[in-house]
């Protein structure tokens, strides 16, 4: 009860149902766009994996898949992990035995998401957009989600990476509270509305990131 009553006073809980009441009266929904800098080396936060979570392991695909995995992978990934492979992204997960217990996909150059409405981005080089991140029901609260960000972050900034950039519905106050806890900053706003209309962009083209709706929207 007290954890409860903790995260009801939280100020990402409260911001959260501000927006939430926005989008209720108004229709209009908001995503926060997210960046974190590869400027300084992150292996300290990689090689803590291994003494603070040593039962899970990390990865990152960089070709087919074990079949279990792959199929456990692609309930969240929003498209199979074979497509994104062959698009030249990434898909980093930490396993619990067999399961899969908490992913992400680093996307790169021109891409579409699915959310909030359909958009393509396209990121400038050296910029990479971090998207669907989950983690197992069972195995959150564990930290796995920042454990990861930070092994993503790692071997991302290896590859010539210097940004990483992500969303996150304005109204996901455990989200929220995550990114802000890994040190990623709120540098910009994704302004779209439940019917499918793109309404602004604040922010989001000095990070490296430009965003349309596909011209079969």
């Amino acid at each position: 009860m007290y954890a409860k009553l903790k995260n009801l006073s939280r100020p990402e809980f409260l911001r959260a149902v501000i927006f939430w009441a926005l989008r209720k009266m108004t229709g209009v929904q908001i995503h926060d766009v997210f960046a974190k800098s590869l400027g300084h080396d992150t292996r300290d936060n990689q090689e803590s994996i291994g003494r603070v979570l040593p039962l899970f392991k990390f990865y990152r695909s960089q070709s087919l898949l074990d079949p279990i995995v792959e199929d456990q992978l692609n309930e969240h990934s929003g498209a199979s992990c074979r497509e994104l492979i062959a698009q030249g992204c990434h898909v980093y997960y930490a396993l619990d035995g067999s399961k899969v217990a908490v992913q992400l996909n680093i996307l790169y150059g021109k891409t579409t998401v699915d959310s909030p409405i359909d958009l393509l981005f396209s990121l400038a080089p050296g910029v990479a957009f971090l998207n669907y991140l989950y983690t197992r029901p069972e195995c959150r609260g564990l930290g796995l989600a920042n454990h990861l960000m930070a092994f993503a972050c790692s071997e991302e900034r290896q590859m010539g990476i210097h940004k990483c950039l992500a969303h996150v519905r304005s109204t996901n106050h455990a989200s929220q509270r995550a990114f802000n806890k890994a040190g990623w900053k709120r540098r910009g706003r994704i302004v779209t509305t439940r019917g499918g209309n793109l309404l602004g962009t604040q922010g989001c083209a000095s990070l490296g990131l430009n965003i349309r709706k596909p011209l079969s929207s």
